[in-house]
């Protein structure tokens, strides 16, 4: 696995790719002192969730660090022992986004993981939340 730092991509985050280039996520943060939180998930939910995230341009300036980990893309390019190098040092929390199996909710599913995410930064402090709605109904 190689972590490379910042691409043109995503210039204020740390990528993670695998040996053969495959796009594995995002490590974002760890400038100014705060939680670290690990953010899980599968595809088909995970790429969009995490390209979401990764298009908000002051997410970079969050309190602590944030890292989001593919793990579908992870088990395809055979990188699952690795996934120790991901939580190191512990994180603080730990976030598995949801997953629907059934297709035609598939963009509901993705809203509800990008906002979960948003939430838990905010109630940790990572962020100030404005625009954050508190329930996934809002």
């Amino acid at each position: 696995m190689t972590f490379v730092a910042p691409d043109t991509s995503a210039p204020f985050a740390d990528v993670f790719t695998a040996e053969n280039g495959a796009l594995l996520g995002y490590r974002l943060g760890g400038h100014i002192a705060g939680p670290r939180v690990l953010v899980v998930g599968h595809d088909p939910i995970a790429a969009p969730v995490f390209d979401r995230l990764m298009a908000l341009p002051t997410l970079g300036w969050l309190y602590g660090e944030l890292t989001l980990i593919n793990l579908t893309a992870l088990d395809t390019a055979k990188e699952s022992r690795r996934f120790a190098e991901f939580i190191l040092p512990k994180p603080d929390e730990l976030m598995f986004l949801p997953y629907n199996l059934r297709t035609r909710e598939e963009r509901k599913t993705c809203d509800a993981g990008y906002w979960s995410v948003l939430r838990l930064c905010t109630d940790l402090g990572m962020i100030s939340g404005r625009g954050v709605p508190r329930s996934i109904a809002a």
